[in-house]
């Protein structure tokens, strides 16, 4: 997958998704543990488990056995530039 960098706000820029492949399998326990503070849904189809998190900086989080997409919830970006 192809990161995607967005211009936004003045000369802020920042990366809208994070794609992490990893030589070992990924602990979903791990992740619900993780997340398990937040309200999120769950879907799991054709091998990718989605997650859809709630009122949080992390819009989805799309999961594999060896990969993780994390996609920023742009609602949830502060503008630290000036």
């Amino acid at each position: 997958m192809d990161e995607q960098i967005e211009s936004g706000w003045s000369s802020f820029g920042y990366s809208k998704y994070l794609f992490l492949e990893l030589a070992e399998k990924i602990s979903i326990a791990t992740i619900e543990e993780v997340i398990a503070n937040k309200k999120y849904t769950k879907t799991i189809k054709n091998g990718l488990i989605t997650y859809v998190l709630e009122d949080s900086p992390i819009a989805t989080l799309e999961v594999t056995k060896k990969s993780i997409k994390l996609t920023i919830n742009e609602d949830k970006v502060i503008d630290y530039a000036l």
